[in-house]
């Protein structure tokens, strides 16, 4: 379990060398480890979302969280679980902001 000292804030799905959001913490969510299926990542926090246990986090531990195209490729189940887990570890008043696709607009686009 991570316990941070300092302010944290989590790029849920996030990549190494993610130049956009400097200050956040990425949180590969498809590695248990640096090396798992071929990431590379040296800096984050790791964790395989089958994992039944939840986020290796402490309660009330973040800051922020910001996630972007991500929670739409999870199972219903899945998506539902990682929310849970970010609102515990959330700190009081924290922030947690969801970038999905808006398929409303691609269809109209589409057709």
């Amino acid at each position: 379990m991570k316990k941070f000292t300092d302010t944290i804030n989590i790029d849920f799905g996030g990549v190494k060398n993610y130049k956009e959001i400097e200050g956040w913490t990425p949180m590969d969510i498809h590695a248990s480890s640096p090396t798992a299926k071929g990431f590379t990542m040296e800096s984050g926090i790791y964790y395989d979302f089958s994992n039944p246990t939840g986020f290796p986090l402490y309660d009330e531990s973040i800051n922020n969280y910001f996630t972007s195209g991500t929670i739409e490729h999870m199972p219903y189940d899945v998506a539902l679980f990682i929310f849970k887990e970010m609102f515990r570890t959330l700190k009081p008043g924290g922030l947690l902001r969801v970038v999905v696709p808006d398929f409303d607009i691609a269809l109209k686009t589409y057709f």
